[in-house]
């Protein structure tokens, strides 16, 4: 527990890493190219995925961790407020899948991603957030553009309705 800013006693995660204290501004280069054009379809289509430590980036800190997560895009978050994006990043639910956890390497690294069966339709992109030695983020990247429009994917869910088969009528004569 820690103690909020007006001195109240209040349930708070240790890390309260807001989202505009991180090093937001070119920090990792990330990129993530489907499989094929079109809508990409759960547990079946792939992602790759690719990260480095950009080359305008102000300062490398104490990365010793890269969390790579899918991230809902905007247009997928209107009237959804379990998806709502907030600065206070242990709040946040634009990013809540999981894609990958390493550590952290200046090299280039990639991953090829299937696309998990559950996850829901909807508009994506990648984040990948570089956290340090007591998990805290603090510095990001994403495959997407600040306003999160371009190069963005969709993914059609799995469907959990299946078309049962038609009855098959019988004539019966007496």
């Amino acid at each position: 527990m820690t103690v909020d800013r007006d001195n109240t006693d209040t349930l708070m995660p240790e890390s309260d890493t807001i989202f505009p204290s991180l090093q937001t501004k070119d920090a990792l280069d990330v990129t993530a190219k489907p499989s094929r054009q079109g809508v990409l379809d759960a547990g079946i289509d792939k992602l790759s995925i690719t990260w480095k430590l950009s080359s305008t980036a102000k300062k490398q800190a104490n990365f010793t961790t890269i969390k790579v997560k899918l991230c809902y895009a905007p247009v997928s978050q209107v009237d959804r407020p379990w998806r709502k994006t907030e600065n206070e990043l242990f709040k946040d639910k634009t990013c809540p899948h999981k894609i990958i956890t390493r550590a952290y390497n200046k090299s280039s690294q990639s991953f090829k991603y299937t696309l998990d069966r559950d996850i829901p339709t909807g508009t994506y992109f990648v984040r990948t957030y570089a956290v340090d030695a007591k998990d805290h983020e603090v510095a990001f990247g994403q495959s997407t553009n600040e306003a999160k429009t371009t190069n963005l994917f969709s993914v059609q869910a799995i469907s959990a309705i299946h078309d049962e088969p038609k009855p098959n009528p019988t004539v019966v004569n007496w």
